[in-house]
């Protein structure tokens, strides 16, 4: 039985991006336990918006079996990060605010 070379590739690298939205979620959980960002409305939202971002960067990596070396993969994937950083707008729109400390209660 002989493995084709490019699934192998395709099978490896999914693996791959797959331990980094792993690991993203990880350090993003635990970065929210230290007291500094905690204690900091503006830094527990950068961390939170951040790790969103990360998260949909990588799995729209992993769901279009990207190419890295082409340009449009790599453009679609950084629009799904600033998407996937700005999905809490809704806390904003919910609370009728702009004030960072009204919406990150």
């Amino acid at each position: 039985m002989q493995v084709d070379l490019h699934v192998l590739k395709t099978v490896c690298k999914n693996i791959l991006l797959t331990s980094f939205v792993v690991c993203t979620c990880v350090a993003g959980d635990l970065l929210l336990r230290y007291k500094w960002v905690v204690d900091r409305d503006y830094c527990r939202a950068i961390v939170d918006s951040a790790t969103h971002g990360a998260v949909a960067l990588l799995s729209w990596l992993i769901v279009q079996n990207v190419d890295f070396l082409k340009q449009r993969h790599l453009a679609e994937s950084m629009l799904c990060g600033v998407l996937g950083s700005v999905i809490d707008i809704d806390h904003f729109l919910l609370a009728r605010s702009f004030q960072l400390k009204v919406c990150v209660l």
